[in-house]
């Protein structure tokens, strides 16, 4: 029997019920949510290694609860959704969601995506870490000689972009796409202003690494000696 906690957040009680008997057979420990709330609560406290999240919920959709979320949990997120469009889908999926299946749902399609997400977190890469600094990847947290560094969501991608190529630059479009999921105009300042109170948190912490700017191009990270 494995030990991963799943939350289901579903407002539908005989859905509900039918995922919990479904995966508590599979030997998963389940916890349910009936809204929105209740899910982005159960996320903190109850820490799923995976949720599987209804999009239409009351109180807060799925798609606000994983996206909310995010500020402090990395769990991966399974969609599900009446909605068969694409335009839907690309919602759930840029809000963070690993996957998005419709309903109504299969059983062994079901068990197959969420053995494939839970497989591929186990897999995820080891902290990165540069001098004081460490980022886990795997809690999104980062942490400065061994003390949490207080970051946003974004502020968190955009380190981790840069840290993921130290010492290559990263350019202001590359960012601004991984960031915000837009295209960059070519004149927007929002990464630039970001990175600036980044920097700033890092100097102010003396971590041990650089945000460099590249004139007309972008950012460099680089580790630097404090000693």
């Amino acid at each position: 029997m494995n030990k991963y906690r799943v939350l289901v957040a579903e407002d539908d009680t005989e859905t509900a019920d039918l995922l919990k008997k479904l995966l508590e057979g599979e030997g998963y420990i389940v916890a349910v949510a009936a809204d929105g709330e209740i899910a982005l609560e159960k996320m903190d406290v109850f820490k799923p290694h995976l949720a599987i999240l209804d999009v239409n919920m009351p109180q807060k959709s799925g798609i606000d609860v994983c996206r909310e979320s995010r500020d402090f949990t990395s769990c991966p997120v399974l969609m599900l959704s009446a909605l068969d469009d694409e335009e839907s889908e690309d919602a759930g999926l840029n809000a963070g969601a690993n996957e998005y299946i419709t309903k109504p749902v299969r059983r062994k399609g079901l068990l197959t995506r969420i053995n494939r997400i839970l497989s591929a977190a186990n897999n995820e890469q080891l902290p990165i870490s540069h001098g004081n600094l460490v980022i886990n990847t795997r809690t999104r947290c980062v942490l400065v000689s061994a003390e949490p560094l207080d970051v946003t969501t974004k502020q968190y991608d955009a380190l981790l972009l840069l840290a993921e190529n130290e010492g290559s630059v990263v350019l202001r479009e590359e960012l601004y796409k991984n960031i915000y999921n837009m295209e960059y105009d070519g004149a927007n300042r929002n990464v630039d202003n970001l990175i600036s109170r980044l920097r700033k948190i890092l100097t102010d912490r003396s971590a041990s690494v650089e945000i460099k700017t590249v004139t007309n191009k972008g950012y460099i990270y680089t580790h630097r000696d404090i000693s």
